[in-house]
């Protein structure tokens, strides 16, 4: 379309602060989404734009506009998908959501919202009761001269004319300045508009104070209502300070509620039908939140309970091998420092809102809205440890939970936790929550599905639900020790509504079970034979494999001929499998003492006895030709052998056969696994006198 010449100006215009003055009706929102276009065209991106209007449709409609004008752009296609959550919003909204990401550096409580005008209307109606009281006790002169020009029986109507230019020049950039213009074109005497400014400045000077004042020692505001003509009601609306009403009473079954009388007098200055008192019962209820859940989620299929959090699934393209196309090479597995291939390596997170259906539309919440009935944009929802369940968890001894609920530490914990990345320098860190929820005003207000009508944003202020809980790691190979120790265990968690400090209210406990990523298969084929020159060797490189949390097989080496096993290489890596240590050191027998023979002798059912004097069992790394192994050559290792050798060269040969029992630790990612007393024959050898 055509533009003026002015507004090609303010498309084009860059490399300073501009200020664009415009009627209505002139194309402003027109202007902006051109020059928002012709930005993205110079390169930047949408979600680095901040785009600030000051009401919420014309939020909404630039969304729409800016979403409509790159789809006609192939270029711009990736970033459609960024429109919704970029900083598109009103002023109120953004200022918000900054507010609420920064309340612990300034110091607010998390229990904040954006006034009501109701609210306000109330404490600007204290400031100026207080004010005409000051006025009254002074018998100041000039504010006497004022009520006798502009009232007539009482002072009602010079207050509400006060008011109303207070919030007509507060809409200016210099308030006192457009008053003092307005000044020269009154015909008003002077004392009159001294009076007048006094006022203001009053009223300007006492409202911080008053605002604190109102909110920490007032227990009940109220306010008129105004009526359909615009006329003051005997309708009242009230605010409670929060001190006031306390911590709601807990009624059980996630009812809670407390019942309040407020006795309210209404004045007659006139002296003609006498003072009026009023009665009203109030109580004040917490909705009950009723949930619908995704059961593939759950223990056993059924929501509320346990909800399992698994290892993330391997993905060929974005986790396989980033040096040869995601096919499964020949590799050395090197560990402790030195990097791998691949992509990517195990995580174990969850979207914990992945467990619930908002049931109008049959799928998971896609913002609060969704998610939780009836709350408003001083509420807090977010999902959190529960230590006060711990004691019921031996293994959580020690463990603590931050002040906000949301990071879970092995010894103490911080007040408030805000980084989320998988790999921590902080070994102490277990696990992290991070709720990402809100809705705009829109949402909030014009869903067909939702019974209320909220015209105000929830949480973030962007429409947009989930609740990661994730295990911490050291680096890509090992999660932090806080983390490992929960593998295959349970947390308790509970999703909690707070509505302010004194009502954070529950509204639902269940526990998350970390799956355990791997379990350990095999067996150490063959049998050592006693007194063999250089020891007898029994390969173990291809006697242990694993098995992962869902069937699919792990191994050292590719064994694409088994079931399940087309990854196996790649997952070895992939959950960081390690340091294979075979515990030479506690290796036990089939050999007990017979007192009828004074002697050490194989026992069937024994498991306990000791190696022969002299004997021992060591790992080892070294090569094999068709099933002969390079013995001259073999060197002794610590973790990770290729073979075990037995030794038994000092002139006393075993003279029975016997059996030996040998426990295996493997080292992964996320823990240990153990195979403990694996059975493995010892022969006596053939040139003894009991071997011919």
């Amino acid at each position: 379309m055509g533009y003026t010449q002015a507004q090609q100006k303010a498309i084009n215009a860059r490399g300073h602060n501009y200020v664009v003055s415009a009627g209505a009706g002139s194309g402003k929102t027109t202007v902006l989404s051109e020059r928002v276009l012709k930005l993205l065209n110079d390169g930047v991106k949408i979600n680095r734009m901040l785009i600030l209007t000051f009401t919420n449709n014309a939020a909404a409609n630039m969304k729409e506009r800016i979403k409509k004008m790159m789809k006609k752009e192939p270029k711009f296609q990736d970033q459609i998908k960024l429109v919704d959550g970029a900083d598109i919003s009103t002023f109120d909204a953004y200022n918000q959501k900054l507010v609420r990401k920064y309340r612990a550096y300034l110091g607010i409580e998390s229990d904040f919202s954006i006034a009501e005008g109701s609210y306000i209307a109330a404490i600007k109606r204290k400031i100026i009761e207080e004010i005409f009281e000051e006025k009254y006790a002074l018998n100041d002169s000039d504010f006497l001269e004022l009520l006798d020009r502009y009232t007539v029986g009482d002072d009602e109507s010079i207050k509400n004319l006060i008011i109303s230019i207070y919030d007509a020049i507060s809409k200016t950039i210099d308030p006192f300045a457009s008053l003092e213009k307005a000044k020269e074109l009154a015909k008003n005497k002077s004392s009159v508009e001294n009076a007048y400014k006094e006022v203001f400045s009053e009223l300007s000077m006492y409202a911080t104070k008053w605002k604190e004042e109102l909110k920490n020692n007032v227990d009940l505001l109220f306010s008129f209502l105004k009526d359909a003509q615009d006329n003051t009601s005997y309708n009242l609306v009230w605010a409670m300070n929060e001190k006031t009403v306390g911590t709601l009473k807990d009624n059980k079954d996630g009812n809670y509620a407390s019942k309040f009388e407020i006795e309210v007098e209404y004045i007659d200055e006139l002296g003609t039908v006498g003072n009026i008192i009023q009665k009203f019962n109030q109580e004040i209820v917490v909705p009950k939140q009723e949930f619908a859940y995704q059961g593939t989620y759950w223990k056993n299929g059924i929501g509320e309970g346990t909800f399992n959090v698994n290892p993330i699934v391997f993905n060929t393209a974005e986790d396989s091998w980033a040096n040869n196309n995601g096919l499964t090479p020949d590799h050395t597995h090197e560990y402790n420092g030195t990097d791998c291939a691949l992509q990517d390596y195990s995580h174990i997170s969850a979207d914990l809102v992945n467990g619930y259906i908002y049931k109008p539309e049959n799928a998971k919440p896609t913002n609060l809205a969704q998610f939780i009935k009836y709350i408003r944009n001083c509420a807090d929802v977010r999902f959190v440890f529960d230590q006060s369940r711990f004691n019921k968890y031996d293994y959580l001894a020690g463990y603590n939970v931050s002040a906000d609920g949301i990071s879970l530490w092995k010894g103490a914990a911080p007040t408030s936790w805000e980084q989320f990345d998988y790999i921590q320098t902080d070994k102490t860190l277990a696990a992290t929550i991070q709720n990402v929820m809100g809705a705009t005003a829109e949402t909030n207000k014009d869903s067909k599905f939702l019974p209320w009508n909220f015209d105000e944003t929830l949480g973030s202020t962007n429409d947009e639900c989930t609740s990661t809980i994730r295990l911490h790691e050291i680096d890509k190979l090992n999660g932090t020790p806080a983390a490992q120790a929960l593998v295959g265990k349970s947390v308790p968690v509970n999703l909690v509504v707070e509505y302010n400090s004194y009502n954070v209210i529950p509204v639902q406990e269940f526990e998350v079970f970390f799956i355990d990523p791997l379990s350990i298969d095999g067996a150490i084929k063959g049998n050592f034979v006693d007194a063999e020159i250089d020891g007898s060797f029994l390969n173990v490189a291809d006697g242990f494999n694993f098995t992962d949390w869902n069937g699919n097989k792990v191994a050292a080496q590719d064994i694409k001929d088994v079931k399940n096993g087309e990854y196996a290489h790649e997952l070895y890596d992939y959950y960081g499998v390690h340091n294979v240590k075979f515990l030479t050191d506690k290796v036990t027998t089939s050999l007990s003492y017979d007192a009828a023979t004074n002697t050490y002798k194989h026992t069937e059912g024994v498991k306990d006895g000791k190696l022969p004097t002299n004997a021992s069992l060591k790992q080892m790394k070294a090569t094999e030709a068709n099933g002969v192994v390079d013995k001259a050559n073999a060197e002794k290792v610590d973790k990770d052998p290729t073979h075990l050798a037995y030794f038994n060269n000092n002139g006393t040969p075993v003279n029975v056969d016997y059996k030996m029992y040998i426990s295996v630790e493997v080292a992964h990612k996320w823990g240990v696994l153990k195979k403990e007393a694996l059975e493995v024959n010892v022969a006596k050898a053939g040139g003894t006198p009991s071997g011919k």
